[in-house]
Order: C-alpha cells, then structure tokens, then sequence
C-alpha cells in the first residue's frame, strides 16, 4: 500500500527585483510594506519619511530600492554561495535598518526574519546593505527628493549618490506610522533559497517531519529520500512524500480525527481556506484594539491576540463581536481556550497573520 504524508520542513526562497535604468529618489510618504512581489508577501516595512529609489511601474505597483546599515549581529551568511542575497537577516524580531553606522542613527526600515540583502560594504560592526522590492504607488503621492546619500561608516558619502537634481523639489511632511513589534512566530520571511512549489527536494540529513511548523515530530524524513514541494510559509515548506509500508502495520484512521486546518495551511493557501469555520485550542494572549495599520481589521475593532492552535508556535488575531469583547477581557493571561470562528483573512497586512472572526468561547 502507497501512502501519502503532507508535512513541513524548513527552508528558504528567492525572491529579487533589480530598479529600471531610469530611476529616481523618492520618500515614502507614509509607512508601508515592501514586497517582494506585487501583492505576494511583505519582506520588510518602510519608514514614512525613508529615502528609496524608484524604478519600473507595474500597474498599481512600483519598484523600489533601499539602502542603509544593520549590525552584523543581526544577519547570517546564506546557506549557500552564489545566491543573489548572500545575507539572510537573523534576528527573531527583525533588524533595523538605519540611515548610518550607528545605533542612534534615523530608522528606515524594519527587515522581517528570513528577508534576503545584497552587501554592498562593511565596516567595523556595520554592514551597508541594499534590497529591491514592491510598493505601492500611492505610497508616493508624488513626492519626489533630490538623491541623497547613505553616509558611509568613514563619514564620506556614496559617489553613486552623491548627485543632485537641479530641479526644485516638492516637499511633503510625511505622517509617521509606526507598527509594534510582531510576534517571532508571525513573522513573515523572504524564503530567498528555496526550490519552487512543485519541484523535488530531498533531505540533506535526517530530518523530523512535523504536522505544523513547530508542532511535534510525528515521522523522519532519511537523507535522499525524495519529497514534492507543496506549500511554503514563513521559513517552512510542505513536501509531500512517498513511500511503502507493510499494510500489516497500519489500521484505517477515524473520520472524525482527521487533523484539523492548522494557521500554516491558512497561510499558504489563504484564498482556498477563507470562510472556512474551524474549532481550535489556542492560548490567550490579550485583548487589544486594532490600530490603523491593521488592514483587515475596523479601525478600533476588539481581537484576541492568540498563539496556536495546539502545539502550533504561531500568531492568530481573533476578531471579537461585541458580544464576547467582555467574555475575552475577563481571560487571564497564557490561559487555554478552545474558540470557533471562521476564516476572515488568511493573511493579513502588514505582518501576514491571520484573521479569524470568533464565533464561541470556552476555557479548557
């Protein structure tokens, strides 16, 4: 009897995007997303106010650039030589990219976990980085600046960007938004080194195999055993694999334990899962409000910060009606519930977390 498993192992992707040859500075006028590709998957957030450069148009979208420094501690060597981003940020929450080699210096982006840099120097404890991404145009709102350099670790400006227009120059004041700190499980990533949906892969050692990101080791993948990409989220990937066992070792599984839609599954096939009602065991965080970058939520709309469901290590956001905001707010901290709601958003803006409309609430 062939048997088929569908499960997840890390891994990584690539994802770049060069500026056009006709490219100009610009500001961000508010804070947004880049992504890697229009409407795929945000890699980084941009600072309202940050310097970019402009390139190609697509659509409602255009290419950017940015520049500036993070500390070392902060990224890693890529897995492997000759990929186009050969530093991976590292750092759970995310770096910080700054305008110069120090810590006090102007933020201009906040670089999610996993996001892939091109270096472009280094000095000391500081590493001048670039990446290309999406935005989109109303991002801009016309608001063009003269090329302005990232100063340099030594104080000298870049010669490729030390160049002014002599044109006037429209000035706008940029209101300034700033996102809290995401989760380390909801944390989205570049997956700039890994094979394409649909393409085999194979373990490089023996791997656990894992019904959710994170959750519990339920088999083993050996080395060279051959695996078909299915689904990737956040630094993990589902292969599905192929294999023979004695049929005299197995026994028919029970409709009604199959495994539940995890936020993983959400999250890579989130158009296929919308609408969707699931039952799951999640531990309470905090009730908290949306603010106005929460997209996919009211302005001010109540949800339940969560993690899970089960022994999954990730960020769900539960939007509350009315009639359990009270239920929500009397949960102590880290306590269990077991919630029923249905599927809003499989991945939401700016952070890619869930959004899930709660239907009950019930302690365990």
């Amino acid at each position: 009897m062939r048997l088929l498993f569908t499960v997840g192992i890390v891994v990584v992707v690539l994802a770049r995007t060069a500026p056009s040859a006709g490219a100009q500075a610009a500001v961000m006028a508010s804070a947004n997303s880049l992504y890697a590709e229009p409407g795929e998957r945000a890699i980084a957030t941009l600072r309202a106010g940050a310097r970019v450069t402009r390139g190609a148009v697509r659509g409602a979208w255009v290419a950017v650039t940015v520049e500036g420094f993070v500390d070392t501690g902060m990224v890693r060597a890529a897995a492997r030589a000759g990929v186009p981003f050969p530093l991976i940020v590292k750092a759970p929450r995310g770096a910080m990219l700054r305008s110069s080699a120090s810590p006090s210096a102007d933020a201009i982006a906040t670089l999610q976990t996993g996001m892939g840099v091109a270096e472009l120097s280094r000095r000391g404890g500081w590493i001048r980085v670039s990446r290309s991404g999406w935005v989109p145009t109303s991002a801009f709102t016309g608001v063009v600046v003269p090329r302005v350099a990232v100063t340099s670790p030594s104080g000298r400006n870049s010669p490729a960007t030390a160049k002014q227009p002599a044109e006037p120059v429209k000035v706008v004041t940029p209101r300034v938004e700033t996102a809290p700190p995401s989760p380390t499980a909801s944390t989205p990533t570049d997956d700039d080194e890994v094979n394409p949906t649909g393409q085999s892969v194979t373990a490089r050692r023996q791997t656990s195999i894992r019904r959710v990101p994170d959750g519990s080791p339920v088999a083993a993948a050996q080395p060279g055993a051959p695996m078909t990409v299915t689904a990737r989220d956040r630094g993990w990937i589902r292969v599905r694999v192929e294999g023979w066992v004695r049929e005299s070792e197995i026994v028919p599984q029970d409709s009604a334990l199959r495994l539940a839609i995890s936020a993983a599954d959400i999250r890579a096939d989130p158009n296929t899962h919308r609408g969707r009602t699931v039952r799951w065991d999640v531990q309470f965080i905090a009730v908290q409000k949306a603010d106005p970058l929460r997209r996919d939520l009211a302005p001010d709309e109540p949800y339940m910060l969560a993690r899970g469901p089960g022994d999954e290590n990730a960020i769900v956001y539960l939007a509350l009606p009315p009639s359990l905001v009270a239920t929500a707010r009397a949960l102590p901290p880290l306590a269990s519930i077991t919630v029923t709601a249905r599927v809003r958003v499989g991945r939401s803006e700016p952070v890619g977390v869930p959004i899930l409309d709660v239907q009950s609430i019930s302690r365990r």
